[in-house]
Parts: C-alpha cells; sequence; structure tokens
C-alpha cells in the first residue's frame, strides 16, 4: 500500500474495514489516527514505520486477531485505549523514545504474556510509567505480587485477568484506580495495605469468587460500584470510622448477594449504612437483633 492510498483509506475511515491479515503501514506515516484500525478483526500483524511519533487513542482498539506489536523508534506517545481489547496479542515491544503511554493502553488484552524494551518490569509481566502500573500481560498467571517500584494501580491495569486468583499489592501502593482489577472472576485473594488512601470506582466490580474484603482505615470514600457484583463476597471489614454512608457512593456493593458479616468500627452502625448493601443478608436484617439467615450478629 502506497502513502496515498493509506491517507486515502484514513480519510475515509476504511482502515477499519481492510481485509488483510498482514499490514506494512508505509514509510511517511507520522500518526496512526483516533479510532484507524479500530474492531478491524482481520490484522493479524502491523508493521509500524519509521518516522512514526504518535498512536492515537483507540487506533487499533478491539483488533481481536493482532497477536503482536512492535512500537518503533520515533514513537512518543501512546494514547488512551489505543490497543484495549486485542485479546489475541501476545507481546508488546515499547521502544525507548516513548514518554507518554495513556489509560487503559492495554487494558483487557487477556493473552498478553510479555512486555519487552522501555517500562517493562524486569520480569517483563508489568508495564510501570512513573511509578504508575499501566498494564499487566496475565497470560498464565494465578498469583502474582507486584514489583515494590509501583506506587499507584492505575485505571484497568488487572482489567480481565481471570486466571488470577491471588495478588500481592506491596506498601509503596497508596491508590488503586478505577477498573484496576474489573472482571478478575478467579480473584479469591487481596489484601489491601493500611497506607492505600483511594479505590477507584468498578476497582472489584465482577470479582466473583473474592470472599472477603479488608478496607483499611486510610480509605476516606468507597466509589460508585467499586465492589459491585462480588457475588462469593461473605466478609467485609470496614476500618475507617468516618466511613459513613455519605461516604459510601451508590452501587458500590450492588449485588453481593452472599455478604452475610460486615465487621465495623466503633461509630459506625448497621444503621447508618444498611441502605448501600441493599442486595446482601446483611443489609436487610438488623444483626442487632438476629442470627437468622445465617446473619451474624455483631456489635454496634
Amino acid at each position: 500500500m502506497t502513502l496515498e492510498e493509506f491517507n486515502e483509506k484514513a480519510d475515509n475511515n476504511a482502515l477499519q474495514d481492510l481485509d488483510v491479515t498482514v499490514l506494512v503501514v508505509p514509510e511517511g506515516v507520522k500518526t496512526i489516527r483516533e479510532e484507524a484500525f479500530s474492531f478491524n478483526e482481520q490484522l493479524v500483524k502491523v508493521v509500524l514505520p519509521k518516522g512514526l511519533e504518535k498512536i492515537e487513542e483507540n487506533a487499533f482498539n478491539s483488533c481481536t486477531a493482532l497477536e503482536s506489536i512492535e512500537i518503533p523508534e520515533g514513537v512518543t506517545s501512546i494514547g488512551d485505549n489505543a490497543f484495549c481489547d486485542c485479546t489475541n496479542l501476545t507481546t508488546v515491544e515499547i521502544s525507548g523514545s516513548v514518554t507518554h503511554i495513556g489509560v487503559k493502553a492495554f487494558s483487557g488484552c487477556t493473552k498478553l504474556t510479555a512486555f519487552c524494551g522501555k517500562f517493562a518490569s524486569e520480569d517483563g509481566r508489568c508495564l510501570i510509567v512513573d511509578g504508575i502500573l499501566i498494564s499487566f500481560a496475565g497470560a498464565g498467571i494465578t498469583s502474582y505480587s507486584i514489583p515494590s517500584s509501583v506506587r499507584e494501580i492505575g485505571e484497568g491495569a488487572f482489567n480481565g485477568c481471570r486466571e488470577l486468583n491471588s495478588i500481592v499489592i506491596p506498601t509503596s501502593v497508596t491508590k488503586i484506580g478505577d477498573n484496576a482489577f474489573e472482571d478478575c472472576s478467579s480473584l479469591k485473594s487481596v489484601v489491601i495495605p493500611d497506607n492505600i488512601t483511594a479505590i477507584g470506582a468498578c476497582a472489584f466490580e465482577g470479582c466473583s469468587a473474592l470472599e472477603s474484603v479488608v478496607i483499611p482505615a486510610t480509605v476516606a470514600k468507597i466509589e460508585t460500584s467499586t465492589f459491585s457484583y462480588c457475588t462469593a463476597l461473605k466478609e467485609l471489614t470496614i476500618g475507617n470510622p468516618k466511613l459513613t454512608s455519605g461516604k459510601i457512593k451508590d452501587y458500590a456493593f450492588e449485588g453481593c448477594t452472599a455478604l452475610t458479616t460486615v465487621n465495623l468500627p466503633k461509630g459506625l452502625t448497621w444503621g447508618r449504612l444498611k441502605s448501600k448493601f441493599p442486595d446482601s443478608p446483611w443489609g436487610k436484617t438488623d444483626p442487632r437483633s438476629t442470627t437468622a439467615g445465617g446473619v451474624k450478629k455483631i456489635k454496634d
């Protein structure tokens, strides 16, 4: 394909429907535009040219046949969701010229086994930019200890890692971003360190194997859908006595139908929090007055 042909197809949004399995992007292309190849289900391999400078947001989003990608020297920016949901992508090589990787750039790439090059962790499993764990190559991994160099788990970093059943978060981490562990449907064990101050919206949504959670006293609020549809969640411990109903957003615990025990610190009561647990046995029955239905009696 010539440069002129490529630009014409890009101008007409025709690259999304390109019916080829291997594409060599012609020399002279400086930018892969926003959504240029998004939802193209034919591309297995793309060779990016020297001289490329930027891959815009959603450029290869949901290219479900794409197996590997090498970001060439010269590229400085990879946009938000650029390779999101490329479900056959196994390896990614990042050149030394890259200075910016956007939110969820590789989120939902469930067959990823390794990152290579700049920003890759020593074991190749993590992409870490300025202390933020951007993405995790989780294929074949059932348990993992996050490197101590990480201070923040980025948005969607572990999204859809369905083989993962145990994660160790180091004390260096102070923030868990939105959707960070969303749909990690095998995740049974996670310890949230005492110095975590923020847990984002939908952070553990759909973690349907998670059985217990301790929210440390350092967490000041719980965002929308943070633990929604954790359908195996049986026990929850809240550490912050100031975590009142107003600081727990709507749907934070929606669909937690197995939750029978909530351990509260002094100063918090069932009556003040019950409205935030509409689907759970704990939210429906005052544990001070009964142990019926498997609800454990606890003290306010």
